[in-house]
């Protein structure tokens, strides 16, 4: 298994985990937020399954083991909660995910909700499509995108609990408010490069070509 660590800024530090499987080539991007001296949130858990959460909790080591206000969780599929139950015990945390999760959650967040991590607030946006309980997060002058937004590309809306539509007014009005310069941080490394920023992503992501909502259903389900 390969993998990233770096620190992105002084409150942002990002990996990526790439276990080689062919069935989910862009891996797992997975972020600490905060001061590693004081408090940070840890988003997404990864698929335990996968050693990925390992992955992530070695990472955590590496930092000192710094104390961990709340599990961020971008939406609820296995990649990005199976490590949740490892996570809590791990670092004493609470899982924080939107009311719609349908998975073990000891804090429901709604859009517009903040949290306070330090001197840092997180900021919640929801973006259902890929998933009913889909957010993304802003913190920082960034913005992580979970499995709405990837760097060239936008997550899938076939699969269960997917809306194409949902996705639509996601990406076209939730989206559109955050601003060019925040920079992006996916769930996974599906595109040219790991991060982008808003404003690359309205100019170069085929996805947010501007197209009305019907036009944007049958770009969605084409194969």
């Amino acid at each position: 298994m390969q993998g990233t660590n770096m620190q992105v800024t002084a409150h942002v530090y990002a990996m990526h985990i790439d276990d080689g499987a062919t069935a989910h080539p862009g891996g797992s991007n997975n972020y600490f937020v905060g001061e590693p001296s004081e408090e940070m949130v840890l988003i997404d858990t990864g698929d335990r399954q996968r050693t990925w959460t390992e992955a992530i909790l070695d990472f955590y080591h590496g930092l000192g083991r710094p104390k961990i206000g709340a599990v961020l969780i971008t939406h609820g599929h296995h990649d990005h909660v199976n490590g949740n139950g490892r996570a809590v015990e791990l670092t004493g945390a609470k899982v924080a995910a939107h009311r719609k999760a349908e998975f073990t959650v000891d804090r429901f967040l709604k859009h517009g909700d903040t949290l306070r991590v330090g001197e840092i607030t997180v900021g919640v946006l929801h973006t259902p499509g890929h998933a009913r309980d889909a957010i993304c997060l802003q913190a920082d002058g960034h913005i992580f995108t979970g499995d709405t937004l990837f760097v060239g590309e936008c997550g899938r809306t076939d699969l269960p609990g997917s809306d194409p539509r949902a996705m639509h007014r996601s990406l076209f009005e939730v989206l559109a408010e955050v601003p060019d310069s925040a920079v992006v941080w996916p769930g996974h490394d599906y595109g040219p490069r790991p991060s982008s920023t808003m404003g690359d992503e309205r100019r170069e992501n085929y996805v947010l070509a501007p197209r009305s909502l019907e036009e944007f259903v049958a770009f969605m389900a084409e194969p």
